[in-house]
């Protein structure tokens, strides 16, 4: 029996047209993907002005949004799902970090650069991380040390053979630590790379005393250190 060119076209399409499709080699196939892909932190994130987004790693629960790009600074907002803010909205200016808790897990967002082009196209670099109940305390550390340093109203800082007040120096320590960035995670590194001697020169800083007692700042730091963990159980 002749067969007729229409029924010829009829199995060739049903023949090589009417396979499944097969996703290519590392592409994933949407009938089997379960749900949003979890990104592990620490992560970066770019926005441009007045944009929003999902933070990554929060499965959806967390969106940040941001607003003008003025002056190196911008305005910040994290909300949970339900549109309540856990975070801001607060100006933020590079450097910045701003510690934030959400369904029982801290987190921390830096604000890592900021691209001002005043040409409309301004963007924002977060550095979006979870917060270890270890790297808390270390910080709570940190920051007594500093309190400690600034509430020695009768004493005098020594910094490079120049005398400085209390406050002077605390001022001193935190710019130091805000340059050093995610490098110093404890209070120890605290004092051995940013309180205890000049990066410029590698003199040891000292303390005087009204009585004239004079001591390193490493010393005292230490100590005081040495206190605070006593005091929760962990010296």
């Amino acid at each position: 029996m002749k067969m007729c060119w229409p029924m010829w076209g009829l199995l060739l399409v049903c023949t090589f047209g009417c396979q499944p499709t097969q996703p290519s080699p590392g592409q994933t196939s949407s009938a089997t993907a379960e749900g949003p892909v979890e990104t592990s932190l620490p992560t970066t994130l770019d926005l441009r002005q007045n944009a929003s987004a999902t933070l990554p790693g929060t499965g959806e629960e967390l969106s940040i949004a941001i607003g003008d790009i003025t002056r190196g600074t911008v305005t910040v907002n994290v909300k949970r799902k339900d549109g309540r803010s856990v975070l801001g909205p607060d100006p933020m200016k590079r450097g910045d970090t701003q510690v934030f808790q959400a369904a029982d897990r801290t987190y921390s967002l830096k604000l890592a650069k900021i691209t001002d082009t005043m040409a409309g196209d301004d963007t924002a670099s977060f550095i979006f991380a979870e917060v270890s109940a270890e790297a808390l305390a270390e910080k709570k550390k940190i920051e007594q040390l500093i309190a400690a340093v600034e509430g020695l109203n009768d004493a005098v800082f020594i910094r490079n053979g120049t005398e400085y007040k209390a406050k002077d120096a605390a001022d001193h320590l935190r710019r130091k630590l805000e340059a050093a960035g995610d490098e110093i995670d404890s209070a120890t590194k605290f004092i051995n790379l940013i309180a205890s001697k000049s990066s410029m020169s590698g003199e040891e800083y000292t303390i005087r005393f009204a009585d004239g007692r004079i001591v390193t700042a490493g010393d005292f730091l230490r100590e005081k250190l040495s206190t605070l963990e006593s005091a929760n159980g962990a010296g």
